[in-house]
């Protein structure tokens, strides 16, 4: 069960990433953009009905997210109020490393996972320009809560966080950087992550 709970959140931690393909037009319903978005990313990742080879994907599928998601809604909510601690150039690095820890993580543990089926709930207001749909994930035989957040910024509707049977994405990497933040510094936890990516990189 730990493995496939692993499995599931390495999968739809990915989905997140993509969700910026096709951009969420502020003017649509979230919810029907979220459900076609997810749609067209889980056909690309499973052509066949298993990721078979998701890293020969992930070039196009990068290029979709950098062009259209911004990855600093994600990244500035992961560390909280430890942006402010980071120096612009340092804000700059860390939300790069951010999207390529992600984006390794995730693509590592993608390969030989079946397609999952989505059921889509409805869409709750959760105050001026957000909004929280939820969902459930059939995966082996299982069913999964998932509730995607979403924030409206000018034209876009955007992804800031993704729950899993009540664990938080941003939460989880939260409480990993403010450990390091809290206990090394700004200059260390930046090194972190930079030794973190390469690790993955030399590892793929």
């Amino acid at each position: 069960m730990k493995n496939r709970k692993m499995s599931l959140h390495a999968l739809l931690g990915f989905l997140v990433l993509a969700l910026g393909a096709p951009a969420l037009r502020a003017e649509s319903d979230p919810l029907v953009l979220l459900r076609d978005t997810v749609d067209t990313i889980v056909e690309r990742l499973f052509p066949d009905g298993v990721a078979a080879d998701p890293a020969s994907a992930m070039p196009e599928v990068r290029r979709l997210v950098e062009e259209r998601f911004d990855f600093s809604v994600i990244s500035r909510r992961a560390i909280g109020r430890g942006w402010n601690r980071l120096s612009e150039a340092q804000q700059v690095r860390y939300t790069t490393l951010f999207a390529d820890l992600l984006m390794h993580t995730y693509t590592d543990r993608l390969t030989g996972l079946r397609r999952p089926q989505f059921e889509w709930g409805g869409v709750q207001e959760l105050g001026r320009d957000r909004v929280e749909i939820d969902s459930t994930i059939l995966y082996e035989g299982e069913r999964y809560a998932v509730v995607y957040r979403l924030v409206r910024m000018g034209g876009d509707w955007q992804v800031y966080d993704l729950v899993i049977e009540g664990v938080s994405l941003v939460g989880n990497f939260r409480s990993q950087f403010t450990s390091v933040l809290d206990r090394r510094g700004p200059e260390a936890f930046i090194q972190t992550l930079e030794d973190r990516v390469a690790a993955q990189k030399a590892g793929s």
